[in-house]
């Protein structure tokens, strides 16, 4: 009997290994499918043709993807498994790498399915711009035979409605035995299902998701979201659920606490807890060797307390550690946890105290209390009056300052910007800069800018030249003064440096008059040099909120291009320039990095640092960054622009998650608006998605805009975003009335008054009969007031 089992035991293995196929796969000339890990492309599958191969690698050559120069389609190496080569070791099995995801694959077969049958949380590729992307049905509309679906690509962490025509049910290639099986439905959404009927859920299952992805489990044992094992799901899905209704509640439990809304009086704020004595990881105790150790008792101090209860170690995941300069210098590998650091004097280098790094600041060696960079230079007997920036004065045990280290990641950054950012051609643009979409657009014959016809107002394509608003004239609303000068000479744009809208001027004899008007910070009116000159003494500035030690800064990137600057200008930068990465950071934490795909850069990036274009809506020159802090701590953050006292605009928005629903984004708005109001700023606009529009609106005292308000602002290049609702509020109810050639413009020599212009004309006139470039302003200037008090005249006569 043992022996008829034995014999049929050998004779299944046998057959197991009959069903291996030990032949070489993907050989030159087949067609291939090749999965994209780069960031935007993630998940994505490209069609190409094997053109070689060797010892467990594949030379591939696209159909669709294309080297930089776009000149040959794309030529790439990709490794494969040894099984694709047919060496199958005997004891090989499966289940021995159940997380591998591979990389490239024969062309899928197709699969019988009815298109109409596709339910929520099954696998499905999606075709979109060349290529297969790997994502999940996450809608319930099961039943209606609908034409579109809504389908999630949990590599991007993206969501998009397509048609079911572009559906195909998602199959797993098996290079062992070259046979192809449907993978199913996501056994994350599964799992999400099970532990929603005995967990609440007060958040949606995306936002568990995102938080799934970034656990240490997940990144180190099951690393796709394709992992087929259910139980490594079920012990992930479940600490995140059970972790996230614990912050909630604690959430919760800390509003009732207190009976006063401090969202609208910033006093009120209560001083935000520095710990998280919610959370608790489990990990392996790591010594400073890098070597495990058997027990937390080799990490213990003569002056831990002496206790039988084992030591319980928290961990905090990165977005749930605080956001500062020092976590920031960690981030990028600068500076190391635990590493030591002193105090010293600023004058005589004299030490005066010392502690360790840590995340939530520095651990001071003589009362083991943990500091932030300001609070520690406080505790060494120093204030920000006689001991400068903290930064300047901590020093490594290498001698670098911390200020030293975070010029340091300056330069490392700088220099790869350099390297990899590439210039904007002088092609249009492929989207409307009004609502962002494509379409057949108007182009603009002096910018790169392309519109719509309905987005700027016309009703059919113009002939000839056509100037988008932002390359007209403030006064003539044309692009050059041709038609009222005898002889053509070179035009002269000069831009106002507060809000942006460009005058011409043309070159002559009197242009050289009118030079001492076109310095390198040229306004076009006495509010618009008012408001910078109101900024710019914010700068830098932390304004005291509250009770709760919240400070409110305005920041901005500075670039020194001249040499009339000293070391403290130089430090100031430098502490200016890790401020504002140190937003970059939160916000990253809040939105999806965005690329955009004509520079290749990171829109929050080029935001914060006011990185600037020949293309209207790529051009953020003028950007300010506003700082929400407690204690160096970033809370929340936003970045604004300021177009003159018409209006001003905030495109982004960011408030860390442990720190929503306290209040903190509202006290970072109303000293927003504050300043605004204080600087004469008439109307705040913003950029709003579906999800928290209603937020905006009754929270805030926000509104949607019309489009007659749109059409106000068109030369103004907002910063919007598909699929975004724009909103307006009203600050300045009565806005101060200016008028043109004040005595007290007359005294300001970087605005272009028109009395003065006056002047020179008449000069101008009586030595030479021919129009000058004066006049020509002038008669601009005069002629649209002409035309302003016709239309005036026109609805007067009207309403009679």
């Amino acid at each position: 009997m043992a022996a008829d089992i034995r014999t049929q035991l050998i004779l299944e293995q046998s057959r197991k290994r009959q069903k291996l196929n030990h032949a070489p796969k993907l050989l030159p000339n087949e067609q291939v499918e090749v999965r994209s890990v780069e960031e935007g492309l993630r998940g994505s599958w490209h069609h190409a043709t094997v053109i070689k191969h060797m010892t467990q690698i594949r030379v591939v050559k696209y159909h669709h993807l294309f080297c930089n120069d776009n000149s040959t389609n794309l030529v790439q190496f990709i490794p494969v498994l040894f099984a694709v080569d047919g060496i199958i070791p005997t004891n090989w099995r499966p289940s021995n790498f159940p997380n591998y995801r591979g990389k490239i694959r024969p062309i899928p077969p197709r699969v019988l399915h009815n298109k109409n049958c596709y339910h929520f949380g099954q696998c499905v590729d999606v075709f979109l711009e060349d290529a297969w992307w790997e994502g999940v049905i996450f809608d319930h509309n099961d039943d209606d035979h609908s034409h579109e679906r809504l389908v999630f690509f949990p590599d991007l962490g993206d969501e998009s409605r397509v048609l079911s025509k572009n559906l195909r049910v998602t199959q797993d290639w098996d290079a062992t035995t070259d046979k192809w099986r449907v993978r199913g439905d996501w056994i994350f959404l599964e799992i999400f299902e099970e532990f929603k009927v005995e967990l609440p859920v007060f958040v949606s299952v995306k936002q568990i998701w995102y938080e799934l992805r970034m656990t240490k489990y997940f990144v180190d044992e099951m690393k796709e979201w394709t992992c087929p094992v259910k139980e490594n799901w079920k012990e992930t899905v479940k600490e995140v659920m059970v972790g996230k209704f614990k912050m909630l509640m604690t959430d919760f439990l800390h509003e009732l606490t207190f009976s006063e809304d401090f969202d609208t009086n910033p006093d009120a704020v209560v001083a935000i807890k520095s710990g998280y004595e919610n959370l608790s990881f489990k990990y392996r105790n790591i010594s400073d060797e890098k070597k495990v150790v058997k027990n937390d008792e080799a990490l213990r101090t003569n002056r831990a307390e002496l206790s039988s209860k084992r030591a319980r170690i928290e961990v905090l995941p990165k977005y749930r550690t605080p956001r500062t300069v020092l976590t920031w210098l960690i981030d990028n590998n600068v500076v190391l946890p635990r590493a030591k650091v002193q105090y010293c004097c600023k004058n005589d280098r004299r030490l005066l105290k010392v502690g360790r790094v840590t995340r939530n600041g520095i651990k001071c060696n003589c009362c083991k209390h943990v500091f932030s960079l300001v609070k520690f230079q406080k505790h060494a007997g120093r204030g920000s009056d006689n001991g400068g920036l903290p930064s300047a004065n901590i020093f490594l045990e290498d001698g670098r300052s911390l200020l030293d280290c975070q010029l340091q990641v300056k330069l490392d950054q700088s220099s790869r910007l350099k390297k990899r950012r590439c210039e904007i051609g002088t092609d249009s643009d492929y989207i409307c800069s009004v609502c962002q979409y494509g379409g057949e657009l108007v182009l603009c014959d002096q910018c790169p800018s392309s519109f719509h016809t309905s987005c700027v107002g016309l009703k059919e394509v113009p002939d000839g030249e056509w100037f988008c608003p932002s390359c007209c004239c403030r006064i003539c609303n044309q692009n050059t003064f041709s038609e009222y000068y005898e002889e053509i000479v070179e035009t002269n744009i000069i831009n106002c440096e507060q809000c942006g809208k460009q005058w011409c001027l043309k070159r002559s004899k009197d242009y050289l008059k009118l030079k001492s008007c076109l310095e390198a910070n040229w306004f076009c009116s006495l509010r618009c040099e008012e408001i910078y000159t109101g900024l710019q003494r914010l700068l830098g500035k932390s304004i005291p909120i509250g009770k709760g030690n919240l400070t409110w800064t305005l920041r901005k990137n500075k670039t020194f291009e001249h040499s009339n600057y000293d070391s403290s200008d130089t430090e100031e930068s430098i502490e200016n320039y890790s401020k504002l990465n140190v937003a970059i950071s939160v916000m990253h934490e809040c939105f999806e990095p965005v690329k955009e795909p004509r520079t290749g850069g990171d829109i929050v990036e080029d935001v914060v640092f006011c990185r600037q274009s020949e293309l209207r809506r790529l051009n953020f020159k003028g950007f300010y960054t506003v700082l929400l802090e407690k204690d160096d701590e970033l809370l929340s953050t936003a970045a604004v622009r300021v177009y003159g006292e018409k209006v001003a605009e905030v495109p982004l928005v960011g408030t860390r998650f442990q720190y929503r629903r306290r209040g903190m984004c509202h006290i970072l708005m109303q000293e927003l608006e504050r300043k605004l109001k204080e600087l004469g700023v008439e109307r705040l606009v913003l950029p709003a998605v579906s999800s928290v529009l209603h937020t905006w609106t009754r929270s805030f005292g926000f509104s949607a805009m019309t489009e007659s308000d749109k059409f106000k602002f068109l030369g103004c290049a907002f910063l919007d975003f598909q699929g975004t609702t724009m909103c307006h509020k009203l600050l300045v109810t009565d806005p101060p009335s200016t008028k043109p050639g004040t005595s007290k413009g007359n005294r300001c020599r970087n605005i272009l008054d028109l009395d003065r212009v006056n002047d020179v004309f008449e000069e101008s006139q009586a030595s030479k009969p021919r129009e000058s470039v004066s006049g020509g302003f002038l008669k601009c200037y005069h002629r649209r007031k002409f035309v302003s008090l016709t239309r005036l005249s026109n609805s007067e006569c009207k309403n009679m």
